[in-house]
């Protein structure tokens, strides 16, 4: 889904170390982005965002297994920014002495668009719709169709899901509604029943800047670099 819709390079390698070795050496890369990177500590960072759901938060902040956390609250206080999607439910435990900058960004949905280009019909405004989603927190997106008008009919698979026909398949002709990130997945057997919802982000301000400036920095000591060379 990001390579289609950015037209950037995406490797996929649990060793991201290898990832990023392989990006600089066949792409022109001034910045390398590692999705779920926190944990991979051999891989050398200048800047770490951790992102939220604004729903779930911090759970019952206990790790994995007994909770959804895969290291303790206190490791966001080592992080650069903290980023929540949608509006927290509660605050962060007093205890845990965050003085991270801490924002809040929302997914904006777009106009509904085919799964398959070749089998476009006319996309549904409201009414009864089957919806599938196999991402982290389904109920955010069927809660997001709500919110448009559509009497939703959910479908909750697990994150990551690898779908198949008979998974999108529901014995009538009502519309069947999905996340982008599930369409790039259904695309081959999906029809004129199967629409997705395209979403932007609306990043808090100055975080874009954040990045940049980064960049800039650090194409600035690497001519430095060059010129002492």
């Amino acid at each position: 889904m990001l390579a289609r819709q950015l037209r950037i390079p995406v490797i996929v390698d649990p060793d991201r170390v290898r990832a990023a070795q392989y990006l600089c050496e066949h792409f022109p890369c001034d910045l390398v982005i590692a999705d779920d990177g926190l944990q991979h500590y051999n891989l050398h960072r200048h800047m770490e965002w951790l992102v939220m759901d604004g729903q779930r938060m911090l759970g019952n902040e206990l790790c994995l297994p007994a909770g959804p956390l895969r290291e303790l609250p206190g490791r966001m206080a080592s992080v650069n920014r903290i980023l929540i999607n949608g509006a927290p439910k509660k605050p962060f435990d007093v205890a845990l002495n965050i003085r991270v900058p801490c924002d809040s960004f929302y997914l904006k949905g777009g106009d509904l668009l085919p799964v398959n280009p070749a089998q476009c019909g006319l996309a549904p405004r409201q009414g009864k719709v089957h919806a599938v989603a196999g991402i982290g927190n389904p109920r955010r997106f069927f809660n997001t169709l709500e919110t448009l008008g559509f009497e939703v009919i959910p479908h909750a698979f697990a994150d990551h899901y690898a779908f198949t026909i008979e998974d999108i398949e529901f014995g009538d002709q009502l519309p069947v509604l999905m996340t982008a990130k599930d369409a790039v997945k259904c695309q081959p057997f999906a029809d004129r029943r199967h629409w997705y919802l395209p979403v932007t982000t609306d990043l808090p301000e100055g975080a874009l800047e954040t990045v940049i400036d980064l960049m800039v920095s650090s194409m600035k000591a690497r001519i430095e670099t060059n010129d002492t060379d």
